[in-house]
């Protein structure tokens, strides 16, 4: 597989949960920006099913960019992925390279 190929599936398995993380906000309504709630690990892992407790206010700063994603750190994938910024319980990592363009692509904000 080419850098380019693992760059792609990566987006596109982390944008699949990111997508999840988006339906349920739905069910979040009614809780205040502040207060902790569960979020799917985005990465790129595509049976992972761990959960991150941050606020919704917390999500919407992950959500900035739609090359973006929260991710456990030990999920973390250098190869197709950077850190920028690092929190006990989560981190929040960009795209590299092709990975952007595919991520930015199926970004339901977008």
């Amino acid at each position: 597989m080419t850098e380019d190929e693992r760059q792609v599936r990566a987006a596109r398995n982390e944008s699949l949960f990111r997508s999840l993380n988006e339906s349920l906000e739905k069910v979040r309504q009614g809780v205040s920006a502040d207060e902790q709630t569960e979020y799917f690990c985005e990465c790129a892992q595509r049976r992972c099913a761990t959960m991150v407790a941050l606020s919704p206010h917390e999500y919407e700063h992950v959500r900035a960019a739609g090359d973006r994603f929260l991710v456990v750190p030990e999920h973390m994938v250098p190869a197709v992925e950077k850190a920028l910024e690092k929190h006990t319980t989560y981190w929040i990592v960009e795209k590299l390279g092709v990975g952007s363009y595919v991520a930015d692509a199926l970004d339901p904000r977008g």
